[in-house]
């Protein structure tokens, strides 16, 4: 925590605080970590009352690759296949999601 000089205070609590923990959230420190795409409000706010304030906080993660497994497979009309795809981007961590893929005649 810093006065309005620019000089740390110690001893000073700070509650920290996100309007959507499903967009982000935010740990004692005040470390903020995306966890969804949208928009949300981090607010600081000092214990026992007194001074707050906030900043907008926007989150656009985009998935930049994308792997399907397997990668060649064949199969006979009217069969189904099962695939998984594993994503992996700017987000903390890849994902990985199952799919179908079901061959027509």
């Amino acid at each position: 925590m810093r006065d309005q000089a620019g000089m740390v205070m110690s001893g000073i609590g700070v509650n920290w605080a996100s309007s959507d923990g499903g967009i982000v959230t935010v740990d004692p420190a005040g470390l903020v970590t995306a966890v969804g795409n949208g928009a949300t409000n981090v607010t600081a706010t000092v214990q026992g009352g007194g001074a707050s304030g906030g900043a907008a906080i926007t989150v656009s993660q985009t998935v930049t690759a994308l792997t399907v497994s397997p990668d060649q497979a064949a199969v006979d009309a009217l069969e189904t296949l099962q695939t998984d795809r594993t994503g992996s981007g700017r987000e903390r961590k890849p994902g990985r999601r199952r799919g179908l893929l079901v061959a027509l005649p």
